[in-house]
This record gives C-alpha cells, structure tokens and sequence, in this order.
C-alpha cells in the first residue's frame, strides 16, 4: 500500500491524529506541539495520564530538538537506533508538553522504523 505523505502531513500539521506502521507494532499519533490531539489519544487508549506516551523521532537531530543529552548517551542511542528500544532520556525544558511525560523532567524516545517520519 502506497502511503501519501501529503495527505498525513496536512493531517497532522492540522491537530489530526494518525495511525501508522512501526517496527513492533500499529502506532497511534499526533505532532507533540499539539496538546489537544495528545488528549484525544489518551482518550481513545484509554490511558491513565500518569503513564507517559512516546514522542517518535526520526533521527538524532530531531531528538536534540526535545532533549538533552551527553555524547556517551549519543552513542549508546546510535548504536541501538535501528533496534525497537525505547530510550528515556531528559526531556528539554518547554519542549515536552507536560501529558506526554506526566509533567516528568524525561521523556521516553523512539526511532521507529517507518518510512513517513
């Protein structure tokens, strides 16, 4: 099935939320900058707000938009990127809205292996 990049990013540049494939399993998203959209997905999981959600990143430079950390971190991060690991790692002040990491000053990452990122 041909995915139509288009169509999913005027989704979610519009509070929409997605589903999408992963290395492990069917994701359910939204863009981080949309707090709303986080809602309704805690909503549709039926998730307690005390168990944080993962933000999805595509690479490194991406991940340093929302958190902080060392070089030693750094290369644990990419010798493990292409493996289905969740890193938790400090997330940067204002960047996290704070129902993706129950107000927690980490926030947990993932690399997934999908094309559409």
């Amino acid at each position: 099935m041909r995915i139509n990049t288009e169509i999913i990013v005027r989704i979610l540049n519009n509070g929409g939320i997605i589903v999408y494939p992963t290395d492990t399993i069917y994701g359910i998203g939204c863009l981080v900058c949309f707090p709303r959209s986080i809602e309704r997905i805690f909503k549709i999981k039926k998730r307690p707000r005390n168990k944080p959600v993962l933000i999805m990143v595509r690479d490194v430079g991406m991940l340093k938009e929302y958190a902080i950390f060392s070089g030693k971190e750094e290369k644990i991060i990419l010798k493990n990127i292409k493996k289905p690991i969740s890193f938790i790692i400090k997330a940067k002040k204002g960047k996290i809205p704070g129902i993706v990491n129950a107000k927690r000053n980490t926030v947990g990452v993932r690399f997934p292996n999908t094309t559409f990122l």
